[in-house]
């Protein structure tokens, strides 16, 4: 049974919460409560969680946000909804990534930080494609996979190009798709100035670099943030060819609204 600690000061939540009659039916212990953030270090000073469940509005959210981001940056984290069925649907959704992460590692050298990486850039790959039907379900998934970039701020989309569009990674690269996204992240992800970098793989060989401002930074203004991150590109793509001998250019450079908006925008 996966452990929870419910961090709230919403007496919704809590109704909700109590409401919940079938904690172990839904593959969890029933959570420890704590008030606020104070209350929640000490519990998780003398417990273990497998996640944390959060209902908590200004400044107090923003310390055990900040808290999470220094003492637990590898433990998912879900809203706690003011109804019965959005709990039990938030806590399926925790349980599906927690039996991920939390997966025999034997024949792998992956361990959970790691696998954490691969849901994270899963799920940003599955927003480029516009595979998410609401805003809410992308702030969701957002949480669980702990991702630093800011859903509402606006983000730089670089698309980049090959020679052959048509099947030119594939016969370029023999290790298959998921290996070279994982080579390509090792190039191109970074951080810079308050942004973080990634790029991303769609199945039809689309590449797609997003910079977006990270949580709680100050990011550039728009102009210098195109300038930023497509110096960081064409720098890279030199590097790429060197190493890689794989051929890329830029195709198109633009900044979006809100990073959230991403995928409908590109489709």
């Amino acid at each position: 049974m996966y452990k929870l600690l419910l961090v709230t000061d919403s007496q919704e939540a809590l109704d909700a919460y109590n409401a919940i009659d079938c904690w172990e039916n839904l593959g969890f212990k029933k959570p420890r409560v704590a008030q606020d953030t104070l209350q929640a270090q000490d519990i998780l000073s003398r417990h273990h969680v497998d996640g944390i469940a959060v209902a908590l509005t200004g400044e107090e959210r923003k310390k055990l946000l900040r808290f999470m981001d220094t003492g637990l940056p590898i433990t998912p984290l879900v809203e706690a909804p003011a109804e019965p069925e959005k709990w039990k649907r938030n806590l399926g959704e925790l349980a599906l990534l927690l039996g991920r992460i939390r997966a025999d590692y034997s024949n792998d050298n992956a361990n959970e930080a790691e696998m954490l990486q691969m849901a994270r850039h899963d799920f940003f790959r599955h927003l480029l494609n516009d595979h998410y039907a609401d805003e809410e379900k992308i702030r969701r998934q957002m949480g669980l996979v702990r991702s630093r970039m800011d859903p509402d701020k606006p983000c730089v989309v670089l698309r980049l190009s090959t020679p052959d569009e048509d099947g030119y990674l594939r016969s370029h690269w023999k290790y298959g798709p998921d290996r070279l996204e994982v080579a390509m992240r090792n190039f191109f992800g970074a951080e810079l100035h308050g942004m973080r970098i990634l790029i991303s793989i769609l199945p039809d060989e689309r590449l797609y670099l997003v910079a977006c401002p990270m949580l709680g930074c100050e990011a550039p203004e728009r102009e210098e943030m195109l300038s930023i991150v497509r110096s960081h590109a064409e720098g890279v793509i030199r590097h790429v060819k060197d190493y890689m001998g794989i051929e890329l250019d830029i195709a198109g450079c633009q900044v979006m609204p809100r990073m959230i908006d991403v995928g409908k925008l590109l489709k």
